[in-house]
């Protein structure tokens, strides 16, 4: 029977630990601190691995984390809270072995000690799906667990599905530049209602490269963002690559915006754009969800391929999101009834499509009236011509932050 040496001062937290790990059928040796457990050590060499918590008196975690590499050679599993940042990283580069975050699941105790024991630690790093942290966190309740990088290959958990991740937190982590969360691939293609193996990325690889090249790079001289004067420019940038990199995930998407980039580079430009402008007025509107970008996104990269343009109730258009098409297919009407292509109004068009139709309008004519020379002079047509037909308060928050001001009543 294997043994496990658990570390930890609360008393009752490590009697549920140590009952955990004798019901999975592991015998235990208790220790309150990391001296104990030290001098337990000592005088005894049968311990098949280490479970021990962070803070804790006369020997903390990580001090005694740097005992055992230097004297012991016992797989170290340490358990970390969500503001013991600094410690995991001390830890990690010290060569934790592992990291379990509170409160964790009897699942991952036991599939972590199984791994250790047997020495076939998998990777993890492409069950992972990096997004940027200003995006998606700010006092709201997350619908997957979320995790941070400490090293290469190495999360902690930051937070539980459904629980909210509070503002002092996030701010906590910037502080010690944490630029982005972690999330896992198969929940984020359940929330994001995508009907495919995120791991497909791989098939995609060297046409994502490319696009992802040209967005980051020649891309900036046309960014409508960078035109404005945006100074959130460079979030919204990341926050779009964030979502090609999803959409590369899923082949027979990505194909059709590959071949835009590919064959009509002025129609690929006017998508991105269209996607920058429609994300700028939902942040400033208040919207955050991955799940609403992922939506406002994937429908303006796609509207302009030939996805839209062979059949919109092809099987693979049916593929997509059921919001994503919704958008897809109304994003071209307007709130007076008179758009295409079933002129709806504005109660029975999508908020989503309502707000997709004005980027679309914006760029329509930022792009090809040549009378109208700037974003403002753009502004200033619509809220005159297009009053009625575009959702005014939508509007409104394009018109502030391209005018810097409010012109619409």
């Amino acid at each position: 029977m294997k043994k496990v040496l658990v570390v930890e001062d609360n008393h009752d937290l490590r009697e549920v630990l140590v009952l955990g790990l004798e019901y999975l059928g592991y015998s235990t040796v208790e220790a309150s601190n990391g001296q104990e457990a030290k001098a337990y050590l000592s005088s005894n060499d049968e311990v098949d691995i280490i479970i021990s918590d962070v803070n804790m008196p006369k020997m903390n975690g990580v001090e005694f984390l740097k005992w055992c590499k230097e004297n012991k050679n016992i797989p170290f599993i340490l358990m970390t809270a969500y503001s013991d940042l600094v410690e995991a990283r001390s830890a990690s580069k010290l060569g934790a072995d592992g990291f379990l975050s509170k409160p964790f699941r009897d699942e991952e105790l036991s599939t972590l000690i199984e791994q250790l024991l047997s020495g076939q630690v998998e990777s993890i790093q492409n069950d992972f799906f990096k997004l940027p942290i200003d995006s998606f966190v700010d006092s709201e309740t997350m619908s997957m667990d979320v995790f941070i990088s400490i090293s290469e290959g190495k999360f902690i958990r930051i937070s539980n599905k459904g629980e909210v991740i509070s503002r002092d937190l996030i701010s906590s982590y910037r502080s010690q530049n944490i630029q982005a969360i972690y999330v896992l691939k198969r929940e984020l293609a359940k929330e994001l209602e995508l009907k495919s193996d995120l791991s497909a990325e791989v098939k995609t690889a060297k046409e994502l490269d490319g696009i992802l090249t040209y967005v980051a790079n020649s891309f900036s001289q046309r960014n409508i963002l960078n035109i404005i004067g945006s100074s959130n420019t460079q979030e919204y940038n990341e926050l779009l690559i964030t979502f090609l990199r999803i959409l590369a995930c899923y082949p027979f998407y990505f194909n059709y915006l590959a071949k835009q980039f590919q064959n009509n580079q002025m129609s690929f430009d006017y998508s991105l754009n269209m996607s920058l402008l429609s994300i700028l007025v939902a942040k400033a509107s208040g919207w955050h969800s991955i799940k609403m970008y992922s939506n406002i996104i994937f429908s303006c990269l796609l509207s302009k391929s030939d996805l839209m343009k062979n059949s919109a109730q092809s099987d693979i258009f049916l593929e997509l999101p059921t919001l994503t098409q919704d958008i897809l297919l109304e994003y071209q009407e307007f709130c007076d009834g008179s758009g295409k292509p079933n002129g709806l109004t504005k109660k029975e068009i999508h908020p989503l499509a309502r707000l997709n139709c004005i980027s679309n309008t914006f760029m329509k004519y930022f792009r090809e009236n040549v009378d109208l020379g700037s974003p403002v002079d753009v502004i200033d047509f619509l809220a005159g011509s297009y009053e009625e037909k575009l959702d005014k308060a939508l509007l409104t928050v394009l018109a502030k932050q391209v005018r810097k001001e409010d012109i619409l009543e």
